[in-house]
């Protein structure tokens, strides 16, 4: 009886020093790392002298206790000390193998969360892991995006951020600015601060019902694609009530009247340094399959440049400006 007490006790005397050392070897570590453990390695089996059987058979169960803790990094720091005594190596790498998984869970539950630096560090460790190094990406992609809606929210309606870039000949490329409408919980309306480019608003100098509108085809096509990074076009997805559908948008007559009277002012002109210049609206919707009521008699509405609204007004097939509209989603 005694014997067996004095095993027991030598065990759990053994356990509390093990998990004490790896505590030591651990300390000053971000609570979500953990070495890399290679065979024979271990702080655990430097400068030691050798063990007797009996002792390697108590750090065999320590080890194995530490196991059932489900506490795998310190069980596999044993496993490692001992060597190949008995299936200590393989007892080793299927902990490595389970603290793996662990850790892909927990970096996958912080990446849900938005909790996007966290989970980089952990999907950095993991490697080559099912898709870590994609995660990685998607960390920052998002941790991007949280220093923009961390900017986003020290903004007022009518105040401007940047988001994108634009073509500018020979000088490179600029900043895109838009001016803030209005913002929702997890996305916000915006509208180019200039006029972008010019262009009739349908295809064809008649009106006629075969056109096409080009302000849309141009912003989501040649625009989307050559002004945002892939990071950025998911944001615009993100914002977007149909993914799938367009982006970018005219804002509308309607919108357009009833903005917030602080910002009216700033999307009524356009032009940035140089003259103000005009700006196509959405035409009205119809109800048929034929063109837009707006555009039945070949005119639509538009802001002038003044800033004056003014509907049904210019001729469809001349070329105006472009301010694109969209929603950019967190």
């Amino acid at each position: 009886m005694t014997g067996s007490f004095d095993r027991h006790f030598s065990t759990i005397l053994l356990l509390v020093i093990v998990i004490s050392l790896c505590a030591c070897e651990t300390a000053g570590r971000p609570n979500h790392s953990v070495p890399e453990l290679s065979a024979g390695t271990s702080d655990l089996s430097e400068n030691e002298e050798p063990v007797s059987v009996d002792e390697q058979a108590e750090r065999y169960h320590a080890a194995e206790e530490l196991e059932k803790m489900e506490n795998y990094g310190d069980a596999a720091q044993v496993y490692d000390s001992l060597g190949d005594y008995s299936d200590a190596e393989q007892k080793k790498e299927a902990c490595l193998l389970k603290q793996t998984e662990e850790y892909y869970s927990e970096a996958v539950r912080l990446y849900g969360e938005r909790q996007y630096e966290e989970a980089k560090e952990y999907f950095v460790y993991l490697g080559d892991y099912k898709d870590a190094a994609e995660y990685v990406e998607k960390c920052e992609a998002g941790m991007s995006r949280e220093r923009f809606w961390s900017l986003l929210s020290e903004k007022e309606p009518g105040e401007t951020i940047v988001f994108g870039h634009k073509k500018a000949g020979s000088t490179g490329e600029a900043d895109l600015k838009w001016i803030i409408l209005r913002r929702d919980v997890d996305r916000v309306l915006v509208l180019s601060e200039e006029v972008l480019a010019e262009m009739p608003l349908i295809s064809g100098q008649d009106g006629t019902e075969d056109g096409v509108l080009l302000p849309p085809t141009w912003m989501n096509g040649e625009f989307l694609d050559g002004s945002f990074t892939s990071a950025e076009a998911d944001m615009l997805r993100a914002g977007a009530e149909d993914p799938s559908g367009d982006l970018f948008f005219l804002l509308s007559a309607e919108d357009a009247e009833q903005l917030p009277e602080n910002t009216a002012a700033a999307v009524r002109t356009a032009g940035g340094a140089t003259a103000p210049s005009g700006w196509w609206l959405a035409p009205r919707s119809s109800e048929s399959d034929d063109l837009p009521d707006d555009l039945e008699d070949g005119l639509s509405s538009v802001v002038d440049e003044a800033g004056i609204l003014q509907p049904h007004f210019k001729d469809a097939g001349t070329p105006f400006g472009v301010r694109p509209a969209v929603w950019i989603g967190r």
